[in-house]
C-alpha cells in the first residue's frame, strides 16, 4: 500500500497510512509471538512435568497439576 500511495492515486495519503499501519502492526506482532515464543520454550520442561496422559481403547485422562 505504501508503494501503491506512490503511484498517482486519487487518496495517497491514505494508502500510505494504511501501509504503515500494516507495518507497524505486523512488527508488533512479530515482536509480541517471539517473546511469547521465548517464555513457553523456557518453561514447557517445567510444565510438561505437571501434565499427565492416560490412555485406554475406551477414553483418555489429561491431568495438569497446579
Amino acid at each position: 500500500m505504501i508503494n501503491k500511495s506512490k503511484s498517482g492515486t486519487k487518496r495517497p495519503d491514505l494508502l500510505k497510512g494504511y501501509g504503515q499501519s500494516l507495518v507497524l502492526q505486523g512488527g508488533f506482532l512479530l515482536v509480541f509471538y517471539l517473546v511469547l515464543y521465548t517464555i513457553q520454550h523456557n518453561h514447557s520442561s517445567q510444565f510438561l512435568q505437571n501434565v499427565q496422559l492416560s490412555l485406554s481403547p475406551q477414553s483418555f485422562q489429561l491431568a495438569i497439576q497446579f
